[in-house]
């Protein structure tokens, strides 16, 4: 009884084992250069490639930092990679100008594969957050952001304040317990009730 006990006891701290406090990082984009044409640049451990946009200052930043609008009918994208895994928290993003509203995507991959698009329309010219749902808790080791812009004014203009990411360093594993160490519980725990019956 106290091996099946021991045995038990064993799964059950696989499973414990695998969580850590959470931990997170803001991109504000303050290590880019204000201004358009194309950098990359390191904030945080992190790789920020701009292609197609500019950086610019803003006084509703909500983090002091430099905001991201992409150039005008370009197809400019935002980049962010690490080559130790993270996860896609949430950014924060709003409408420019008279622009009645604008959408930003975000796709993570994971070496050459895509993990799925996130997409976030704002029609608010005030900075929200919003919060990842299709790659919520998925281990990525690059983002793509991909921001609105088809005119200065009247038409589709969007601008991104922030990124923030999770540091797999510090949070919680994503991958679950697993099924066979389920069965194995529900093995160990037959044979202790079988044991009993022996006995009796």
């Amino acid at each position: 009884m106290k091996k099946i006990s021991f045995l038990v006891a064993a799964v059950l701290a696989a499973g414990i084992s695998t969580a850590a406090s959470a931990g997170s990082v803001t991109l504000g984009f303050n290590a880019a250069s204000s201004g358009g044409g194309d950098q990359t640049f390191s904030e945080s451990g992190y790789t920020v490639a701009a292609t197609g946009g500019a950086f610019f200052g803003a006084s509703d930043n909500a983090d002091g930092g430099l905001e991201y609008e992409r150039r005008v009918n370009s197809d400019g994208i935002l980049t962010v990679s690490r080559a130790t895994g993270f996860n896609f928290m949430s950014l924060d993003w709003q409408v420019e100008s008279d622009s009645p509203s604008a959408t930003v995507s975000v796709e993570g991959f994971l070496g050459a594969t895509s993990l799925g698009i996130d997409e976030f329309t704002s029609t608010s010219s005030t900075y929200a957050t919003f919060i990842a749902s299709v790659l919520d808790g998925l281990l990525l080791d690059r983002l793509v952001i991909r921001a609105d812009r088809t005119s200065n004014s009247g038409g589709v203009f969007g601008s991104l304040d922030a990124v923030v990411l999770g540091d797999l360093e510090t949070t919680p594993n994503p991958i679950p317990l697993p099924a066979s160490s389920l069965l194995l519980l529900a093995g160990v725990g037959g044979l202790a009730a079988a044991r009993r019956r022996r006995r009796s």
